[in-house]
């Protein structure tokens, strides 16, 4: 585990890549009462096979990603979605369990 490491990214702006196991990226959401919310990221990855999954502030997993799919190229990018029931203000934490991605665009 080294971090992800911020780069240019050919959307535009920067992107976190350079992925190992046990890196991870957090950012706030504020939902207002409890409900489905469905979390989004641009990933990209040349042969696929890394993993992620997306977990609170105490470290319980909202939802993962067992595999993300292959793009062919380090900047060639596909949207993956997973839906959580969180409520309130909340850290969420994208954390790699798996390496040979880049991350960016979330939504």
């Amino acid at each position: 585990m080294s971090g992800f490491q911020m780069e240019d990214c050919s959307e535009g702006g920067r992107n976190a890549g350079f992925s190992d196991a046990g890196d991870w990226l957090s950012w706030t959401v504020q939902v207002p009462s409890t409900a489905q919310v469905q979390f989004r990221a641009r990933v990209a990855s040349p042969s696929g096979g890394g993993s992620c999954k997306f977990e609170d502030a105490n470290g319980k997993i909202i939802a993962s990603i067992p595999t993300l799919p292959c793009t062919g190229g380090w900047q060639n990018w596909a949207t993956i979605t997973v839906t959580a029931i969180v409520a309130g203000l909340k850290t969420i934490y994208l954390r790699s369990t798996g390496s040979g991605f880049n991350a960016g665009g979330f939504l």
